[in-house]
C-alpha cells in the first residue's frame, strides 16, 4: 500500500471535461508498446477497460495483472497508472 504522505500529481476534472459536461471517453485502438502512464490520481471518478493487450496496474502502489476483460474503478485520489508490455486496446471513462 502506498504511503499516503508521498504526493503524486492530482489530475482535475477540468483539464478533462469540455465545457463542464462531465463525461469524457477515451479508446485507444492497437496503441503501440511498451508505454507507461506514470501514478497519478484525480478529484473524479475514472473506469479503466482492458480490451487486448498485457501488462500491469498499479493501484495505491500495489501491482495487478492486465489483461483482456479486466476492469478497474478508481474513486477520486485512487493513486494509480499502469504499464503495458505490447500493443494494447482500451478504454478510459471518465
Amino acid at each position: 500500500m502506498r504511503d499516503r504522505r508521498q504526493a503524486v500529481p492530482l489530475r482535475l476534472g477540468r483539464e478533462f471535461f469540455w465545457q463542464g459536461f462531465p463525461l469524457n471517453v477515451n479508446y485507444f485502438v492497437d496503441r503501440p508498446g511498451p508505454y507507461r502512464v506514470a501514478t497519478h490520481a484525480h478529484d473524479f471518478t475514472e473506469i479503466f477497460i482492458i480490451f487486448s493487450g498485457a501488462g500491469s496496474q498499479s493501484i495505491e502502489g500495489a501491482d495487478r495483472p492486465l489483461a483482456p476483460g479486466r476492469v478497474f474503478c478508481f474513486s477520486g485520489t485512487t493513486a494509480h497508472g499502469f504499464c503495458c508490455t505490447g500493443q494494447t486496446t482500451y478504454a478510459n471513462l471518465m
